[in-house]
């Protein structure tokens, strides 16, 4: 199939290549991530050990002190003194008896509550530490018992599939709606991107219309690795579960797929017949949508993807042009009271875009695609 718009990676990437990327700078970001959560991991467990009452804190006796033989004169001086002590009357009071330790270490109501608040914090960042710790794991980091981590830039270089042997090894083909790797189901489960973490892969569509997919490896295997380079019509990250896609996105770094690219992306699943069951998430603008019927209907209208196909042939929308189509002439739309597109001018009913493009190229006119850059959105 035919795509309205390609992208190509964008100059900063250009020429990685064979080198280590910004894989180390990447990777330190992600190591100060992790001592971070380690700093309040520590933080929880010495107010979670101040407030549990299997680690009471001891409190001290305060000595007894003789009343004396004889209260002072009463003088205005000694009485304040008395009272800011706590006396009722002028002079000094009889000191009262310390208190002793506590009979029961059993925390107070309140203090019980911020305890099992703290806990669920506590839970809540070692399940993140161990989740960060994977990740680098994953991008080949090594982390010694005692919380260093080391890695060698020199270890690992970005890599391009420029073999076409290798290139089909990381295609995905459709059955029934579901996505394959070669023989298997595709399950992305022990597959990992430096975004969304484990269980997701980055993937490109060719301008052919090939998904290939892979794990993301900083410094080694990027979303460029996956064709070379080439020009893409799609780029983003996947997750999926025994061949059924649960969700998709346009993030990737190298192409930065815009709008235009994860609608190209939604129609190609779409025309392989997968189940429009996944979430879609958008970037940069952070949308996350529950399915694509939903993400398609947030969208410009222009943007449609059928719509858009047929704007790639503005030269040929014209009045002369569309007037001679036979028996009912068409005309352009007018933009004060009508959607973008091609109407018929006898009744006003809009024409489908994807006939009026194949009504355009049975009379030998081509669409005109463009190719963006992958420096910018």
């Amino acid at each position: 199939m035919r795509f309205l718009t390609l992208t190509e990676i964008g100059a900063r990437h250009s020429n990685e290549e064979g080198t280590a990327g910004m894989r180390v700078a990447t990777l330190e970001f992600a190591a100060t991530r992790l001592r971070a959560y380690e700093v309040h991991r520590d933080m929880l467990r010495h107010k979670i050990e101040g407030l549990s009452p299997t680690h009471p804190k001891p409190v001290p006796a305060r000595p007894l002190t003789a009343a004396p033989s004889a209260p002072p004169p009463t003088t205005m001086k000694n009485a304040g003194a008395g009272a800011a002590l706590g006396g009722h009357r002028p002079g000094w009071a009889a000191a009262k008896p310390a208190a002793g330790p506590r009979a029961s270490n059993t925390p107070t109501t309140s203090s019980a509550q911020r305890l099992a608040r703290l806990k669920v914090q506590l839970a809540e960042i070692e399940a993140q530490i161990v989740k960060e710790q994977t990740k680098l794991k994953m991008e080949g980091a090594h982390i010694q018992p005692n919380g260093e981590i080391f890695w060698r830039a020199s270890e690992r270089v970005v890599e391009y599939d420029h073999d076409l042997a290798k290139q089909q090894l990381s295609r995905i083909t459709f059955t029934s709606g579901r996505l394959y790797l070669g023989t298997k189901p595709f399950d992305t489960q022990k597959m990992y991107t430096g975004n969304a973490g484990v269980g997701h892969a980055i993937f490109v569509v060719s301008a052919e219309g090939n998904v290939h997919v892979g794990s993301h490896v900083v410094g080694n295997r990027h979303h460029s690795s996956l064709l070379a380079g080439t020009k893409v019509a799609g780029a983003g990250e996947l997750k999926c579960t025994d061949g059924r896609l649960l969700f998709v996105s346009n993030k990737s770094g190298h192409y930065r797929p815009t709008v235009s690219h994860m609608v190209q992306v939604l129609h190609l699943l779409s025309k392989h017949g997968v189940p429009p069951t996944f979430t879609v998430s958008l970037l940069p603008t952070g949308g996350r949508f529950k399915d694509p019927d939903e993400f398609l209907q947030s969208i410009a209208h222009e943007d449609q993807y059928h719509v858009a196909k047929l704007r790639r042939y503005a030269s040929y929308l014209t009045d002369e042009i569309l007037g001679q189509h036979a028996p009912d002439p068409w005309r352009t739309f007018d933009p004060d009271r009508e959607l973008l597109g091609v109407y018929c001018a006898m009744t006003h009913r809009r024409i489908n875009p994807k006939v009026v493009r194949q009504w355009l190229k049975a009379r030998g006119m081509t669409a005109v695609a463009r190719v963006l850059s992958g420096a910018g959105r």
